[in-house]
């Protein structure tokens, strides 16, 4: 993370935008059960008038590693000149589409925003979706130490681990693209229940999808429901 110099006249404002503001309602539903999300626009118009009361704003760039994978870094603002950067986060549409990527930056954004404001923007599913939220990006020494073998290729865990990352992030996108689009919600869960299977017993919760061949699985059996 960078920051400023000094971040005293930025912490008090930041605390006082703490104390005030609320979490932004979860309007948004994931077709699994007791799912909800505050989409980007309920965020933006929660946090907005309580920012400016204390002299706070942020920016968001969106950048890429060297491997084209899509980030976000968000940097908040104090009048004063004072600021912190968050490091970025990368994630990976599941298809290389204009609202494949639209899509991810969405997310990215939004969940970046609420962690460097302290508000939360989602159901707590017990620590279940902790699964399909990105990695944070160390430095570049800790990249190459923890992530990458000697010849610098990525280690077979890690990468395994951010497919699998990527694939329930799509499988959200998409259900929640099918329920938008008024497909039951009762087809939706049981495409997803008929591939999730926790302890030998079929779930909807596709943030508990362990395997990279289940998740996908799950979402060719979402793409079928498109053509219903």
């Amino acid at each position: 993370m960078n920051k400023s110099d000094t971040i005293v006249k930025l912490a008090e404002a930041l605390a006082k935008f703490q104390g005030e503001v609320k979490n932004p309602p979860n309007t948004a539903v994931n077709p699994y059960y007791k799912s909800k999300y505050a989409p980007l626009g309920e965020v933006l118009n929660t946090v907005r008038p309580t920012l400016g009361k204390y002299g706070l704003s942020f920016f968001q760039n969106q950048v890429t590693d060297e491997n084209g994978k899509l980030g976000v870094t968000t940097m908040l603002m104090h009048s004063s000149g004072e600021y912190i950067e968050s490091d970025a986060i990368y994630a990976s549409p599941e298809k290389n589409t204009p609202q494949g990527l639209g899509s991810v930056s969405t997310y990215l954004r939004r969940y970046q925003l609420s962690s460097i404001l302290g508000i939360a923007s989602e159901d707590d599913d017990d620590g279940n979706a902790n699964e399909a939220q990105p990695n944070k990006t160390d430095n570049k020494k800790t990249d190459k130490n923890n992530k990458t073998d000697e010849n610098n290729n990525p280690k077979p865990q890690d990468e395994n681990k951010d497919r699998l990352v990527k694939a329930i992030s799509s499988i959200e996108e998409l259900a929640t693209s099918l329920q938008t689009a008024g497909v039951d919600k009762t087809l939706i869960v049981e495409a997803i229940k008929k591939h999730n299977e926790v302890n030998g017993k079929a779930v909807a919760n596709y943030n508990k999808i362990k395997d990279i061949e289940v998740a996908t699985n799950v979402y060719k059996e979402l793409k079928l429901l498109e053509v219903k």
